[in-house]
């Protein structure tokens, strides 16, 4: 009988206990009047990371929210969040969202060297504010395209389309996580 008990315990940790990437959300703020645009746009206001738990698999959002509503069907920017998930000194892989005028809006998990590793599913965040514009965008993965073996730590840039200027990153300097 204590046998049973024991392992009856035992089975309930494994159970309970989390596994790797398996916090539910973490958030990272930004401070306000930091992006490199003059004009504030594209100033990052927070990041939510989550993990979010579908019918057959695990999720992986990475949600990026700025001060003012500046994402909306026409405009040409890249938000990249940089991710690592084995607890390594640098970034594993990349989670790529665009958003490119005429050529529409997108995301996908990228290696470091920009091989794609899994397309995501991108949407804008938030009520659409002045017509067509959001304050924020997400891009939701499968999380075990990141094979992780430890918490998703990240960071967040937002760049120009063709790479300049870079408009804002998210924490100024390291990752969260």
């Amino acid at each position: 009988m204590p046998g049973l008990i024991l392992g009856t315990v035992a089975a309930l940790c494994l159970v309970v206990m989390p596994t790797p990437a398996a916090a539910d959300v973490d958030i990272g703020y930004d401070a306000e009047g930091d992006s490199t645009e003059e004009s504030g746009a594209y100033d990052i206001r927070s990041s939510v990371r989550s993990v979010v738990r579908g019918p057959d698999q695990r999720n992986l959002r990475v949600a990026t929210r700025i001060n003012d509503a500046d994402f909306w069907p026409g405009s040409y920017v890249f938000i990249d969040a940089k991710l690592d998930a084995r607890g390594g000194r640098a970034a594993d892989a990349v989670l790529r969202a665009w958003i490119l005028d005429m050529s529409g809006s997108g995301c996908q998990l990228e290696s470091l060297s920009g091989r794609v590793l899994t397309r995501g599913r991108f949407r804008y965040v938030g009520e659409a504010l002045e017509g067509d514009r959001f304050d924020g965008v997400s891009c939701r993965i499968p999380v075990h395209s990141l094979h992780p073996t430890k918490a998703i730590r990240w960071n967040v840039r937002i760049i120009y389309g063709n790479g300049e200027p870079l408009f804002d990153i998210a924490p100024d300097a390291g990752i969260y996580g």
